[in-house]
C-alpha cells in the first residue's frame, strides 16, 4: 500500500509502480467510488478491454 498526499484541488498521484502494472498512462480515465467505506480506483470498462486485448496478443 502507498502513501498520497491530497492536493488543494483533490488530486492524487497514483504511484509509478502502480500506474506501470496496470498500464495506467496519463489522460486516462478511472471510476472513484465507495464501498462499503473504502474509496476505491478501478479502471473504466474501455482501459480494463484495452488492457485485455493487449495481454491476449502477449500471452499473458
Amino acid at each position: 500500500m502507498a502513501v498520497v498526499k491530497i492536493s488543494k484541488r483533490g488530486e492524487i498521484t497514483i504511484p509509478t509502480r502502480i500506474r506501470k502494472k496496470y498500464r495506467i498512462k496519463g489522460g486516462a480515465q478511472v471510476c472513484v467510488g465507495d464501498e462499503n467505506g473504502v474509496i476505491t480506483i478501478r479502471p473504466t470498462l474501455h482501459d480494463t478491454i484495452r488492457l485485455a486485448k493487449k495481454n491476449i496478443k502477449r500471452g499473458t
